[in-house]
């Protein structure tokens, strides 16, 4: 397996103005994180709308990834049946790095028993690497290290852990319980703490657009220069600010960020979801040229 080491970007699925999975720009994307230093990618995961693509979709777009992205490509594979997942996780089998699995994120009164249940029918059946996804603002269950201890000594393919919770004690409790386990911190806002914490890094959703800041983060960190890597900080947190202000998802305002450094990058989005109004697409552009992109080629000077 390919060494997993933050940051870690869960990428957007590209659509053309039909709803058709658009590859050519989903390339063109995957050269960009590329040439940014990016060297691990999340496929078909919440930002990518796994929950607005068929299973069909959901292979081909791994399919495609693996073969344009050379780094380390973690699969989500999560639904609510264990069937399906187990489908999925065998497709991944032959395309990823790893796999990312939620609880049934229906069954928000599912009991832990019954979660062990769900979780053991699955990992049992691979050898792939496998990451528990704890996001209860959209599951309405909150994994617990009480849950994931006792798959832990089952399972030695129990790799870790990416925690959505948006906080970082909760995230800290898995290492603390586990410390062999790998934790990424799903909150752009504390990417750094993340790694001050001596946790192996950040999952990201925003910095998609500016990928620059979380790779020059660690950089920067691991050489010892925690001002640098604060600094990086501070740019990634001007652009979370501004685009938490925008009126829309940030699944639309990561593709509006992507459209202002890939000309072009199309920005529709499957619904439930809205794209971003041209007049508000726009704006992110001049956002990002005028007080971003300034501040990034600043840091990668200094």
């Amino acid at each position: 397996m390919k060494e997993i080491e933050g940051p870690i970007f869960a990428i957007v699925t590209p659509f053309d103005r039909s709803g058709k999975i658009d590859f050519g720009s989903l390339g063109e994307y995957l050269a960009f994180l590329k040439e940014c230093g990016v060297q691990n990618i999340i496929v078909n995961g919440t930002m990518g709308e796994f929950a607005s693509l068929t299973f069909e979709e959901r292979r081909s777009v791994l399919e495609y990834c693996r073969s344009q992205f050379p780094g380390c490509v973690m699969a989500h594979i999560s639904a609510c049946a264990v069937k399906d997942c187990v489908m999925l996780l065998e497709h991944a089998s032959e395309y990823a790095d790893a796999a990312l699995v939620l609880p049934p994120y229906y069954y928000s009164n599912a009991t832990a028993a019954g979660l062990q249940t769900f979780f053991e029918s699955i990992i049992q059946r691979t050898t792939l690497p496998i990451y528990l996804y704890n996001f209860p603002a959209h599951t309405n269950i909150e994994l617990k290290p009480e849950l994931v201890t006792p798959l832990c000594k089952k399972f030695s393919r129990l790799r870790g852990v990416k925690d959505s919770s948006g906080n970082l004690d909760s995230a800290m409790q898995f290492k603390l319980a586990e410390p062999h386990l790998q934790i990424f911190l799903g909150s752009d806002y504390l990417a750094f703490s993340a790694l001050d914490n001596g946790l192996e890094g950040s999952v990201t959703a925003a910095g998609n657009a500016v990928p620059e800041c979380l790779v020059g983060m660690r950089k920067a960190f691991i050489a010892g220069r925690k001002d640098i890597a604060r600094e990086w900080q501070r740019i990634f947190d001007v652009w979370n600010a501004y685009q938490a202000r925008l009126d829309t998802s940030e699944i639309a305002a990561t593709k509006a960020g992507l459209r202002a450094r890939l000309d072009g990058f199309p920005v529709y989005v499957r619904p439930p979801l809205s794209a971003l109004a041209q007049e508000a697409v726009n704006s992110v552009r001049v956002h990002i040229a005028r007080e971003i992109m300034p501040a990034v080629s600043s840091a990668l000077a200094s």
